[in-house]
């Protein structure tokens, strides 16, 4: 099961974060080395000369030398599918990287897989970086943290980049995310998606997973089952039932399709283009004279047309009734010119066909392109006939033109 998550979070003195705290726990190095094995990949990229070969002293000067209250890394933490293997995995997450990132952002990032609370790998991502934007001018380590300098931009330090501050920048990153993680899933043959929508938005009934963080998992472990604990195994409980559900629904859905389409292409029937045309353009001419008697109806209740405009507007009135056949008439109105809107596409097209044969529902409306049994290999001739048209005209273009040009 490919398991939906990625948050993007940042930490600044302000907040008592230390950037060089938090990269030793990521890299598991000095007191987290020897009680954490899980680590399983690690990258360094775009960090300035002096903390190339000891990327640490970068977090520990952005500690010491960024303001109090600015940020002093942002991280993007992201679950990882368990489907996956591992080289997937590292390749999942190198592409991401490479996009989002580029050669501007000093970071760091690492891939985790200890165990999870139901006793199965939880492999997840933590990207540790910088919002200054390395511009390839070195700075010493004072420098590089102070506020940049837009004329001289080797006297003040590495700009910032304002859009990591955008509300929008989330919703890129998880949209991002999302797509390169499906890629990699159809590349392994996996069937599972995954999906950062909300659970609202997702048509899910159930209260999101709350996040035990690193002391209440350790707890859990240890065999101490906290309240937080319990809930998170209760909701993962209820998601596996609804999966279990959404699975025979979708093999109900599978099966229903399957005989809708046998049954329709038991009642089809076979008709020529131009009987349909005819048909289509009775019912077009019927539409105009309804569009008409519904307009007259219209002014005889107080409508009008101002000049330029093409909209029926009512005189003003109190009478409720008056009010409501006016909703009425209008409503109908719409309605009829979507329908000779839709009408006339369906007759150019048919005329585009000529006198091919169409497959279509016998109980179907055969005025609508709907009734056509196969309507996308009826687009696609309709395409071949647009195409032989163009091809046409700019033959007679060519022509044209040698003609004008053997009479100069």
């Amino acid at each position: 099961m490919a398991i939906p998550h990625f948050s993007l979070k940042n930490g600044s003195r302000a907040k008592g974060k230390s950037a060089g705290a938090h990269f030793s726990y990521l890299v598991r190095e000095g007191r987290y080395e020897k009680t954490h094995h899980d680590l399983e990949y690690i990258r360094h990229e775009n960090y300035p000369e002096w903390a190339q070969k000891n990327p640490i002293a970068f977090w520990n000067a952005a500690d010491l030398y960024e303001r109090v209250n600015g940020r002093t890394y942002t991280e993007c933490e992201i679950a990882l599918p368990r489907s996956l293997n591992k080289s997937d995995r590292v390749e999942l997450l190198k592409d991401f990287l490479d996009e989002v990132f580029h050669t501007h952002f000093p970071y760091t990032a690492v891939i985790h897989n200890p165990i999870a609370l139901d006793g199965k790998p939880n492999p997840h991502a933590h990207v540790m970086f910088s919002e200054r934007a390395f511009d390839g001018v070195e700075r010493p380590p004072e420098t590089f943290f102070s506020r940049a300098n837009k004329k001289h931009p080797e006297k003040g330090g590495a700009a910032k980049d304002r859009d990591w501050s955008k509300r929008t920048k989330v919703a890129e990153l998880r949209q991002s995310w999302q797509l390169l993680t499906n890629e990699a899933l159809e590349r392994a043959g996996k069937r599972e998606r995954v999906d950062l929508r909300s659970l609202k938005a997702q048509g899910i009934d159930r209260p999101p997973e709350p996040k035990l963080g690193q002391s209440r998992t350790a707890m859990y472990r240890k065999g101490i089952v906290t309240e937080a604990a319990q809930e998170v195994m209760q909701i993962r409980l209820i998601a596996s039932h609804q999966k279990e559900r959404a699975q025979v629904r979708r093999e109900l859905g599978r099966a229903k399709i399957a005989q809708y389409k046998e049954k329709r292409k038991e009642r089809t029937v076979e008709v020529s283009a131009t009987e349909v045309l005819k048909m289509v353009k009775k019912v077009k001419r019927e539409l105009y004279e309804k569009l008409d008697r519904n307009e007259k109806s219209q002014y005889e209740l107080g409508g009008f047309k101002s000049r330029g405009v093409q909209e029926i507007r009512f005189h003003n009135t109190n009478d409720s009734f008056t009010l409501q056949r006016r909703a009425g008439l209008t409503t109908r109105h719409t309605q009829y010119e979507h329908e000779l809107k839709d009408l006339k596409k369906y007759e150019k097209e048919l005329l585009l066909v000529g006198d091919m044969t169409l497959e279509v529902r016998e109980k179907g409306n055969w005025t609508e392109k709907s009734a056509i049994a196969d309507p996308q290999e009826f687009d696609r001739s309709v395409g071949r006939a647009q195409e032989k048209q163009r091809e046409q005209s700019m033959g007679q273009e060519r022509g044209l033109s040698r003609t004008l040009s053997k009479e100069e």
